[in-house]
């Protein structure tokens, strides 16, 4: 249950909000004050810290300190707004006279408690790995069952790949996923779930098409451990949060991005498929007709369908001496290794999908979206194989 589409959709309750508009650099309340109205954003750019950290910007229909305005605590956050914000606006005094605001916040507030003891479990989840000397298998890895939604967006960022990697156009696949039961090949009962998103871009390793991973963020320890240290996947924390109607990232406390939509429409693998081929700048009808080819000839010879694509990570391991002021590396490759599709369970093309970007370090990136997809698959990670070794070359 949301707070504010309760506020919205009571009748007792909506009649005493009064609708405001607040000039832009104006601070709506400070952490450690007393709450005396309740906001929820119409419109505008309303920024949130803690601590004199950044956390974020309010949402459209977010009520404003949700924690604070239910449990009748002092305020948690600070809220000012960068542009002029138009909100609802409820006198706290008057809200808490209903008892219909009363009951609702109680639910919603046992509600945000379980979400935070299952967020408590994941970060808590064992990591298989911990005997004294104990070595980690170099995988491969499945990920049956698993959500992914595939976000093919324009991208002008410049990143600084590492050698004989180039990108093949301005594209990047954002990939929201939820690994409900992953585990080792040949180990079904190590089993983990986690949800992750990953940023990838198309590139090119000699005359190898794939795709590069610049930032990705898990939200358990065991993948990251294992992520890192086997394939040089550049994990760090963040919570990813998948709903019917949208996904999102936070990291550090702040909203990074939230890709919403209104619909789903059933979709075909070819679909998918041109849509991965577009961002490697192949046409989409080109690309699809060319897997619904090998589609035919893999079937003629009773062969299973895999579809697979190539990612490439640049592994480092810092050396026992390294400072801030000079990175120095004991491992520094360029590792291969290939996802591949056993099964699509479903694919669905999402319908008047909006991305947006919620995080100013992601600004300079100008994103657009381009399509999205979200998919119901069995994935495999094969091992992972060193490319390049550019200690050895140096």
């Amino acid at each position: 249950m949301m707070a504010a589409h309760f506020l919205l959709d009571h009748p007792a309750l909506a009649a005493v909000a009064e609708r405001v508009t607040i000039p832009t650099q104006t601070t709506l309340f400070q952490e450690g004050q007393q709450a005396e109205y309740a906001y929820t954003l119409i419109s505008g750019t309303c920024l949130l810290s803690q601590k004199m950290i950044p956390s974020g910007t309010a949402k459209a229909n977010d009520l404003l300190d949700e924690l604070a305005i239910l449990g009748d605590i002092p305020h948690t956050q600070r809220a000012i707004t960068s542009t002029e914000c138009t909100f609802l606006r409820w006198r706290l005094a008057e809200l808490r006279q209903q008892e219909a605001f009363n009951e609702a916040a109680r639910q919603i507030l046992a509600h945000r408690l379980q979400q935070s003891e299952t967020r408590l479990n994941e970060l808590q989840a064992p990591i298989h790995h911990i005997e004294p000397g104990a070595q980690l298998e170099p995988g491969p890895f499945s990920f049956p069952n698993s959500t992914i939604i595939f976000t093919f967006c324009d991208a002008k960022l410049e990143l600084d790949l590492p050698q004989g990697v180039s990108r093949t156009g301005n594209t990047m696949l954002i990939a929201f996923a939820d690994f409900p039961h992953s585990h080792y090949a040949n180990q079904p009962d190590w089993r983990f779930g986690y949800r992750e998103t990953t940023f990838f871009v198309p590139v090119r390793v000699g005359r190898i098409l794939g795709l590069y991973v610049p930032y990705i963020y898990s939200g358990a320890y065991e993948p990251i451990l294992l992520g890192r240290e086997i394939y040089g996947f550049p994990k760090q924390l963040g919570e990813t949060a998948i709903t019917q109607t949208s996904a999102s990232l936070m990291v550090r406390h702040e909203a990074y991005l939230t890709l919403a939509w209104e619909d789903a429409q059933t979709s075909s693998e070819s679909r998918i498929v041109g849509a991965m081929g577009r961002s490697f700048g192949a046409p989409g009808t080109l690309t699809s007709a060319a897997f619904s080819v090998g589609d035919v000839l893999t079937q003629a010879i009773n062969l299973p369908i895999y579809r697979h694509i190539n990612v490439f990570n640049h592994k480092r391991i810092a050396g026992t001496t390294t400072r801030e002021s000079q990175r120095t590396y004991d491992v520094e490759q360029l590792t291969q290794a290939v996802f591949s599709i056993p099964h699509w369970h479903s694919i669905e093309r999402l319908q008047q999908a909006a991305l947006q970007i919620q995080s100013p370090s992601l600004y300079g990136w100008d994103l657009r979206l381009r399509d999205a997809y979200r998919t119901r698959l069995d994935v495999r990670l094969s091992t992972g194989r060193t490319v390049r070794n550019y200690k050895a070359d140096s």
